[in-house]
């Protein structure tokens, strides 16, 4: 994924389409559409989120064992 596509970006274009389909009659279906579309939007910045803090935690992991092994080789 692109860096710019957080998760905070998902979680507001789910936001987005739960006000759109508030707006729309109870029986149109544009809004089962949108609604559907907020819980995929969610979903996706959910895994985004879980991803990144996945590779939070390795990361610094990762740096130590670089940082413990540069020196004694030189």
């Amino acid at each position: 994924m692109n860096a710019k596509f957080d998760a905070k970006y998902f979680q507001e274009k789910a936001a987005l389409c739960e006000r759109l389909a508030d707006g729309l009659p109870l029986n149109n279906p544009g809004r089962f559409q949108l609604m559907d579309m907020a819980e995929d939007l969610q979903g996706l910045a959910k895994e985004l989120e879980m991803q990144v803090a996945q590779q939070a935690e390795f990361a610094p992991a990762h740096g130590s064992r670089i940082v413990s092994h540069g020196p004694s080789e030189v």
